[in-house]
């Protein structure tokens, strides 16, 4: 039970870091951006429900970093536009 436990936390850091990773470069949190990350299969990750729980508590970062994008490319193109009139 121990290196089970010990394996789960390993998986755990693992995914934590492939998130802090994918934030750090404002991209979606998802299972297959994680997954490639870690170099495995997003079937493979999907193994692992504790790991899912844990990347679905980024739906909401996930939203507003889609909002953003959305009103940065707006905004890029209102711009654009601007110049040309």
């Amino acid at each position: 039970a121990t290196v089970k436990a010990a394996t789960k936390a390993a998986w755990r850091k693992r995914v934590e870091q492939a998130a802090a990773q994918l934030q750090a470069q404002e991209q979606p949190i998802t299972q297959r951006a994680v997954a490639r990350i870690l170099g495995i299969s997003a079937e493979r990750l999907r193994h692992h429900t504790d790991l899912l729980a844990y990347l679905a508590t980024f739906a909401n970062y996930n939203s507003q970093l889609h909002t953003r994008q959305q009103q940065a490319r707006e905004t890029a193109l209102y711009e654009a536009v601007s110049a040309v009139i």
